[in-house]
Protein backbone atom coordinates (compact mmCIF):
# COMPACT_ATOMS: atom_id res chain seq x y z
CA UNK A 1 0.00 0.00 0.00
CA UNK A 2 1.25 3.39 -0.34
CA UNK A 3 0.16 6.94 0.87
CA UNK A 4 1.38 9.48 -2.39
CA UNK A 5 -1.73 9.46 -4.11
CA UNK A 6 -3.14 12.62 -5.90
CA UNK A 7 -6.82 13.53 -4.91
CA UNK A 8 -7.19 14.97 -8.31
CA UNK A 9 -6.60 11.44 -10.13
CA UNK A 10 -9.28 10.13 -7.32
CA UNK A 11 -11.77 13.32 -8.29
CA UNK A 12 -11.18 12.67 -11.83
CA UNK A 13 -12.03 9.32 -11.04
CA UNK A 14 -15.22 10.15 -9.38
CA UNK A 15 -16.78 12.86 -11.69
CA UNK A 16 -16.10 10.31 -14.78
CA UNK A 17 -18.17 8.01 -12.89
CA UNK A 18 -21.02 10.28 -11.05
CA UNK A 19 -21.24 13.12 -12.72
CA UNK A 20 -24.01 12.65 -15.65
CA UNK A 21 -25.93 9.55 -14.18
CA UNK A 22 -25.78 11.35 -10.36
CA UNK A 23 -25.05 14.75 -11.33
CA UNK A 24 -22.60 14.53 -8.63
CA UNK A 25 -19.11 15.89 -8.69
CA UNK A 26 -15.86 15.20 -5.93
CA UNK A 27 -14.71 18.69 -4.75
CA UNK A 28 -11.98 20.19 -2.28
CA UNK A 29 -13.29 22.20 0.60
CA UNK A 30 -11.44 25.15 2.07
CA UNK A 31 -13.00 24.50 5.32
CA UNK A 32 -14.61 21.46 6.96
CA UNK A 33 -15.90 18.40 4.71
CA UNK A 34 -19.57 18.51 3.67
CA UNK A 35 -22.09 17.08 1.22
CA UNK A 36 -24.04 19.78 -0.70
CA UNK A 37 -26.80 19.09 -3.04
CA UNK A 38 -27.74 20.91 -5.90
CA UNK A 39 -29.29 24.42 -5.52
CA UNK A 40 -29.77 28.06 -6.90
CA UNK A 41 -26.17 27.91 -5.89
CA UNK A 42 -24.82 25.08 -7.79
CA UNK A 43 -26.52 22.93 -10.15
CA UNK A 44 -25.27 19.70 -9.42
CA UNK A 45 -24.09 18.15 -6.33
CA UNK A 46 -21.14 18.30 -4.49
CA UNK A 47 -19.46 16.05 -2.18
CA UNK A 48 -16.44 18.18 -0.61
CA UNK A 49 -13.90 16.77 1.53
CA UNK A 50 -11.25 18.50 3.65
CA UNK A 51 -8.28 20.75 1.90
CA UNK A 52 -6.32 17.72 -0.20
CA UNK A 53 -6.68 15.28 1.69
CA UNK A 54 -7.50 11.67 0.34
CA UNK A 55 -8.41 10.36 3.16
CA UNK A 56 -11.11 12.59 3.88
CA UNK A 57 -12.21 12.59 0.18
CA UNK A 58 -12.63 8.81 0.33
CA UNK A 59 -14.48 9.04 3.72
CA UNK A 60 -16.63 11.56 2.28
CA UNK A 61 -17.08 9.34 -0.85
CA UNK A 62 -17.87 6.75 1.57
CA UNK A 63 -20.81 8.55 3.19
CA UNK A 64 -22.42 9.67 -0.30
CA UNK A 65 -22.21 5.42 -1.59
CA UNK A 66 -24.05 4.91 2.02
CA UNK A 67 -27.06 7.23 1.52
CA UNK A 68 -30.00 6.65 -0.14
CA UNK A 69 -31.89 8.86 -2.72
CA UNK A 70 -33.63 10.62 0.47
CA UNK A 71 -30.52 11.62 2.44
CA UNK A 72 -28.33 12.55 -0.60
CA UNK A 73 -31.03 15.63 -1.33
CA UNK A 74 -30.16 16.98 2.37
CA UNK A 75 -27.40 19.40 3.42
CA UNK A 76 -24.73 16.53 4.56
CA UNK A 77 -27.29 14.02 4.04
CA UNK A 78 -29.17 15.46 6.97
CA UNK A 79 -27.38 14.29 9.83
CA UNK A 80 -26.14 16.55 12.69
CA UNK A 81 -22.48 16.50 14.04
CA UNK A 82 -21.68 17.71 17.58
CA UNK A 83 -17.69 18.45 18.44
CA UNK A 84 -18.43 15.74 21.03
CA UNK A 85 -20.89 13.34 21.70
CA UNK A 86 -21.87 13.76 25.69
CA UNK A 87 -24.37 10.98 25.91
CA UNK A 88 -23.29 7.31 26.07
CA UNK A 89 -25.79 6.56 23.52
CA UNK A 90 -25.24 9.30 21.42
CA UNK A 91 -21.20 7.90 21.14
CA UNK A 92 -22.75 4.63 20.38
CA UNK A 93 -24.98 5.56 17.45
CA UNK A 94 -22.14 7.48 15.70
CA UNK A 95 -19.70 4.79 16.53
CA UNK A 96 -22.14 2.69 14.87
CA UNK A 97 -22.99 4.83 11.56
CA UNK A 98 -19.06 4.84 11.62
CA UNK A 99 -18.33 1.74 11.28
CA UNK A 100 -20.11 1.55 8.14
CA UNK A 101 -18.62 4.59 6.80
CA UNK A 102 -14.77 3.38 7.66
CA UNK A 103 -15.30 -0.02 7.04
CA UNK A 104 -16.20 1.35 3.27
CA UNK A 105 -13.69 3.87 3.63
CA UNK A 106 -11.06 1.09 3.87
CA UNK A 107 -12.17 -1.04 1.02
CA UNK A 108 -12.21 2.19 -0.94
CA UNK A 109 -8.53 2.60 0.52
CA UNK A 110 -7.38 -0.92 -0.59
CA UNK A 111 -8.80 -0.70 -4.14
CA UNK A 112 -6.62 2.32 -4.50
CA UNK A 113 -3.59 0.93 -2.81
CA UNK A 114 -3.53 3.18 -0.20
CA UNK A 115 -3.06 2.34 3.58
CA UNK A 116 -6.22 2.86 5.85
CA UNK A 117 -6.38 4.72 9.42
CA UNK A 118 -9.34 5.01 11.55
CA UNK A 119 -10.21 8.02 12.26
CA UNK A 120 -11.95 9.02 15.62
CA UNK A 121 -12.58 12.64 14.91
CA UNK A 122 -15.70 13.81 16.98
CA UNK A 123 -15.38 10.79 19.34
CA UNK A 124 -15.44 10.91 23.00
CA UNK A 125 -12.39 10.09 23.86
CA UNK A 126 -13.12 9.49 27.30
CA UNK A 127 -16.33 7.07 26.03
CA UNK A 128 -14.32 5.40 23.23
CA UNK A 129 -13.16 1.58 23.20
CA UNK A 130 -10.78 2.06 20.52
CA UNK A 131 -10.13 -1.56 20.42
CA UNK A 132 -13.52 -2.47 19.94
CA UNK A 133 -14.26 0.31 17.59
CA UNK A 134 -11.18 -0.95 15.25
CA UNK A 135 -12.73 -4.21 15.49
CA UNK A 136 -15.88 -3.23 14.62
CA UNK A 137 -14.96 -1.39 11.33
CA UNK A 138 -12.38 -4.73 10.49
CA UNK A 139 -15.73 -6.70 10.49
CA UNK A 140 -17.43 -4.58 8.36
CA UNK A 141 -14.90 -4.15 5.87
CA UNK A 142 -14.45 -7.88 5.58
CA UNK A 143 -18.22 -7.86 5.55
CA UNK A 144 -18.18 -5.21 2.09
CA UNK A 145 -14.75 -6.53 0.89
CA UNK A 146 -16.39 -10.18 0.50
CA UNK A 147 -20.13 -9.05 0.03
CA UNK A 148 -21.67 -9.68 -4.06
CA UNK A 149 -25.05 -7.62 -2.76
CA UNK A 150 -22.82 -4.17 -2.84
CA UNK A 151 -24.82 -1.36 -4.36
CA UNK A 152 -23.72 -0.38 -8.27
CA UNK A 153 -22.52 2.49 -7.49
CA UNK A 154 -20.05 0.97 -4.77
CA UNK A 155 -19.03 -2.32 -7.47
CA UNK A 156 -18.10 0.77 -10.05
CA UNK A 157 -16.04 3.07 -7.71
CA UNK A 158 -14.09 -0.27 -6.43
CA UNK A 159 -13.72 -1.50 -9.86
CA UNK A 160 -12.71 2.51 -10.80
CA UNK A 161 -10.83 2.64 -8.52
CA UNK A 162 -8.33 -0.32 -8.79
CA UNK A 163 -8.09 0.12 -12.20
CA UNK A 164 -6.76 3.89 -12.16
CA UNK A 165 -4.75 2.95 -9.00
CA UNK A 166 -3.14 -0.52 -10.89
CA UNK A 167 -4.59 -2.76 -8.13
CA UNK A 168 -6.00 -5.69 -9.77
CA UNK A 169 -8.56 -8.01 -8.75
CA UNK A 170 -6.19 -10.57 -7.23
CA UNK A 171 -4.18 -8.14 -5.62
CA UNK A 172 -7.25 -6.56 -3.88
CA UNK A 173 -8.53 -9.87 -3.40
CA UNK A 174 -5.13 -11.47 -1.81
CA UNK A 175 -5.03 -8.03 0.79
CA UNK A 176 -8.76 -8.63 2.16
CA UNK A 177 -7.73 -12.48 2.56
CA UNK A 178 -4.71 -11.36 4.22
CA UNK A 179 -6.82 -9.46 6.63
CA UNK A 180 -9.45 -12.22 7.32
CA UNK A 181 -6.36 -14.91 8.27
CA UNK A 182 -4.36 -12.38 10.13
CA UNK A 183 -7.14 -10.81 12.56
CA UNK A 184 -5.54 -7.38 11.12
CA UNK A 185 -7.11 -4.61 12.53
CA UNK A 186 -6.88 -0.93 11.29
CA UNK A 187 -4.35 1.78 12.82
Amino acid sequence: MTNNLNVSDLAQVFDDLFYEKWNTKLEASPSDPIYLPASDDCAYHRVMYYQDFFSSALHEISHWCIAGDERRMQVDFGYWYKPERSKVEEQELFECYETKVQGLEWVLSSAAGKDFYVSCDCFDQSLLDLSRFRKSITEEALSIANSECLSPRTIMLITALRDRFSVSKKQFDDYWCRVEISDVVPG
